[in-house]
């Protein structure tokens, strides 16, 4: 290894983080604006990963602090090999400008490479034969960190991820008059004391019913608003059946689907009079 490489290694999987990630119009002009936030455990075929969830930001006048248009969901887990220098995730849903797959484990970032190394993880966009021509030291939002640049002009972050996003492919556009938009890293932040966000420190499964993980294959675990005292969830398949009823006294429920046939359904719920309905998918 050479020795200007191996300083220490910036971990990019913290409790906390959030990365917004911004679209732009035909005239350079925000238009989108979305974030990704870890917050809490899980575990996934006996592995542990951190949560991952997702929401839309109001845009306005392209000024922090950021309000949000929706609730928070889960979108994916994500872990980190810290030895290896290598992080991996499991999508639970299709993100535009990702080739990685979902509802199974892939290579996320691979920070372990070094000069004329072939670059093959999931989020990498390349042209071939791309390789790793360099390893810079610099300064992103207020980080000191290692940029990780090919002989094709992409680039990623330790620590922090690509100029493009999180979980957003890393690629390097030519922009032009009939360009397609392309997301790009707005900012990031690595802590809950974050001054980009109102609301920041909210709990995210607080006032909500969620599912995780969503595709499912073994398991589903329905998370309910924190002052749930009793909830009958009910599971229908595509034709309307009810299949299946779920009761808890608390806020959580664990399906567990070994008698489940694979396919699409449907849940509902009613908790503190408020009605809950949503698409599962069991592979």
């Amino acid at each position: 290894m050479h020795a200007a490489y191996a300083q220490d290694y910036i971990p990019l999987v913290n409790e906390g983080s959030h990365w917004l990630v911004s679209m732009d119009d035909d005239q350079d002009l925000m238009e989108y604006l979305w974030e990704y936030h870890i917050n809490g455990d899980t575990i996934i075929n006996n592995t542990e990963y951190k949560k991952v969830y997702t929401r839309g930001l109001l845009v306005g006048d392209a000024q922090p602090p950021f309000a949000s248009n929706e609730p928070y969901h889960v979108i994916a887990a994500i872990r980190e090999n810290i030895a290896a220098k290598k992080v991996y995730s499991v999508l639970f849903e299709f993100i535009t400008y990702n080739d990685c797959p979902v509802g199974s484990e892939s290579l996320l970032y691979d920070f372990s490479l070094m000069p004329n190394d072939a670059l093959d993880f999931c989020l990498y966009e390349g042209y071939g034969d791309d390789v790793l021509s360099e390893i810079i030291e610099m300064d992103m939002f207020g980080i000191s960190t290692k940029a990780f640049q090919s002989n094709t002009f992409h680039e990623y972050y330790e620590g922090i991820g690509s100029q493009n996003g999180l979980f957003e492919a890393i690629f390097h556009p030519v922009k032009s008059t009939d360009a397609e938009p392309y997301p790009e890293l707005y900012s990031y932040c690595p802590t809950n004391n974050c001054d980009l966000l109102l609301s920041q420190n909210e709990a995210m499964e607080s006032n909500r019913l969620s599912l995780f993980p969503n595709p499912a294959t073994n398991f589903l675990i329905f998370t309910l608003p924190a002052n749930t005292t009793k909830a009958i969830i009910k599971i229908y398949n595509i034709y309307g059946e009810q299949i299946k009823e779920l009761v808890s006294n608390n806020n959580k429920i664990q399906w567990n689907l070994e008698n489940t046939s694979s396919g699409v359904y449907f849940y509902q719920a009613e908790i503190n009079g408020e009605d809950y309905r949503g698409k599962l998918i069991i592979e």
